[in-house]
């Protein structure tokens, strides 16, 4: 029985661990900006593709707008499905809004062109310095432990 569950331990642990490998591989492959145009496939699902890559694939999606004033942007809170929040430039709180003020698209309803951007490298830290020596080696390095450290303190 024993035996068992440590087949099964280890099998799930090298399950999730391809899985966190697709993952970052993906990530690498990934352009700086993806635009999702309004009436695409991509554009339905944006607010659960940012959720379910939140931080790992994507750090953030923007609606893209000419008429936004420089000193603003609108982007997606992946708190809750096509949350979008008008937020200005060194402000700390934003206005949800549930249509741009300055093209009209129905934001809540999944309408208007957006951007997603590609999540920072120092979201990958963890798998490259803890997670990837655990799996080869079977311990994390010092040097390891400092990289992460050094990023995330």
């Amino acid at each position: 029985m024993v035996e068992q569950l440590s087949l099964f331990e280890n099998t799930e642990k090298e399950q999730v661990f391809r899985a966190k490998t697709e993952m970052y591989n993906k990530w690498l492959t990934l352009p700086d900006k993806i635009l999702i145009r309004d009436g695409t496939p991509e554009r339905v699902t944006l607010s659960t593709d940012l959720w379910n890559g939140y931080c790992k694939l994507y750090g953030q999606a923007r609606h893209e707008c000419e008429n936004v004033p420089e000193d603003e942007y609108i982007w997606m809170n992946p708190c809750s499905a096509n949350y979008w929040v008008l937020h200005i430039k060194d402000n700390i709180e934003g206005k949800h809004v549930k249509v741009c003020p300055y093209c009209g698209a129905e934001l809540g309803n999944g309408k208007g062109d957006a951007s997603l951007y590609k999540a920072g490298a120092k979201y990958w830290l963890f798998y490259l310095h803890y997670d990837k020596p655990m799996h080869d080696l079977g311990f994390q390095p010092k040097e390891d432990r400092e990289a992460i450290r050094k990023v995330w303190g």
